[in-house]
């Protein structure tokens, strides 16, 4: 499986209020098995609600909103991580059975379980002209 393992950080800039957004390309653990292989990842500040998983085309896509636990009306004193939205994407091919990956999302953790697909084979017939 081919999959972005850089850290991405995007700055844009929305025209209505000049705010920068960045998005955060969190890291991700994968585990082989028998069945196929299980991806997880933190997203804090997510909740299910704000998280997309999807299959597009070759790839297995995960997008999440996180949100500020805390509305703040000050100056932020001391800001160690970001918040704002997660973007990541892994080229699958058609090794995963799409219909059976499962999802469980737990304390801001995403665990995903991507079964393999069955091999199919195509008998291609010859003809001579």
């Amino acid at each position: 499986m081919n999959y972005n393992t850089t850290l991405e950080t995007k700055e844009t800039v929305t025209k209505e209020n000049k705010k920068q957004t960045r998005t955060i390309t969190p890291f991700v653990n994968q585990y082989k098995t028998k069945e196929g292989i299980v991806l997880v990842m933190d997203l804090p500040g997510v909740n299910e609600k704000n998280l997309e998983i999807s299959f597009e085309k070759d790839s297995l896509v995960i997008r999440g909103e996180s949100e500020e636990l805390i509305q703040q009306e000050e100056l932020t004193s001391l800001k160690e991580f970001s918040l704002g939205p997660y973007y990541r994407k892994f080229i699958v091919g058609n090794k995963f059975d799409q219909e059976k990956t499962k999802a469980v999302f737990k304390n801001g953790r995403l665990i995903l379980t991507l079964v393999n697909s069955e091999p199919t084979s195509i008998k291609v017939t010859v003809k001579s002209e």
